[in-house]
């Protein structure tokens, strides 16, 4: 095949050679850097996505906090919840 179009175009075959050989790296490099940009943007989402879930978490605990200290409850922090109203007079 490349012996037929070398002589369809008058070129030396080594030339037509050395152009499939850089055509055949130039698509695999277009398919390598296909693949790293695709999982990238996969990881890239996946930790986006786990942001937003982290922002929502500490959004509710901070509402949860301010409703029990408003409610007269008193705030467990290692425990992360209310632990009823504040012992003693305050």
């Amino acid at each position: 095949m490349l012996a037929f179009i070398a002589n369809a175009l008058g070129i030396n075959r080594a030339f037509v050679w050395i152009g499939a050989v850089m055509l055949a790296a130039g698509v695999i490099w277009g398919v390598y850097e296909f693949i790293k940009h695709q999982g990238a943007d996969e990881v890239r989402s996946e930790i986006e996505r786990q942001n937003n879930e982290a922002g929502l978490k500490g959004g509710e605990a901070r509402l949860s906090r301010r409703d029990c200290v408003d409610a007269g409850g008193v705030w467990d922090f290692r425990a992360g919840k209310c632990a009823g109203p504040a012992a003693g007079d305050r």
